[in-house]
């Protein structure tokens, strides 16, 4: 119930679902790079970088939610 969750564990719970909302819409990746390193995609990897980096997250969600992309 979110009513009764205090205003930071609200937060961090929109955050959470908010991350794995754009990790299930990642099949693969390229160019994610850590200390000039390519990240591997797995869902560990993924829920990370989502997590540390929101402004990948959110054009996961804006371009995955555009399905005029996936029709051609």
């Amino acid at each position: 119930d979110y009513e009764a969750l205090p205003m930071e564990k609200l937060v961090e719970e929109l955050e959470t679902l908010a991350v794995e909302r754009a990790v299930i819409r990642i099949i693969s990746w390229r160019g994610i790079e850590e200390d000039g390193q390519p990240v591997p995609f797995t869902v560990e990897n993924a829920t990370r970088v989502l997590k540390d980096n929101p402004w990948i997250r959110e054009q996961v969600l804006e371009n995955s939610d555009d399905l005029t992309g996936f029709f051609r």
